[in-house]
């Protein structure tokens, strides 16, 4: 889903979301949105692997696109080494900053929210 803004966001909603969520703001200094991305994904089989390339394929030819996607993976050990190069290739031909996250153990999807979300 897209959402269209027909003008930018207002400079007192852009100053009330940076005072209430610092530098983790969404809304740039001119008031525009910026979109962020988050996906997760835990890689158990070959098919899902490929299932997430061509996710991040389709993300990278949104017309629309996003200014930053962060992905927090996990792949089974048969798996991991190949999953750590195919993300590697990728993100290097990605039109958008890439931040990956890599866990050693299975996350829900609400663990994997809160990380992302969390401060550094």
């Amino acid at each position: 889903m897209v959402f269209r803004l027909s003008k930018p966001v207002s400079p007192r909603i852009a100053t009330s979301w940076r005072s209430r969520c610092g530098a983790r703001a969404p809304v740039s200094a001119d008031g525009s949105i910026r979109l962020v991305a988050l996906l997760a994904s835990h890689l158990s089989s070959h098919r899902r692997l490929e299932h997430l390339q061509h996710c991040l394929t389709s993300v990278a030819a949104q017309e629309e696109g996003v200014d930053a996607l962060y992905l927090s993976w996990g792949a089974t050990d048969a798996l991991c080494s190949e999953a750590a190069a195919m993300l590697e290739a990728m993100v290097a031909r990605l039109p958008f900053r890439a931040v990956l996250l890599y866990q050693r153990e299975h996350l829900s999807q609400y663990e994997v929210k809160a990380l992302a979300l969390s401060p550094p």
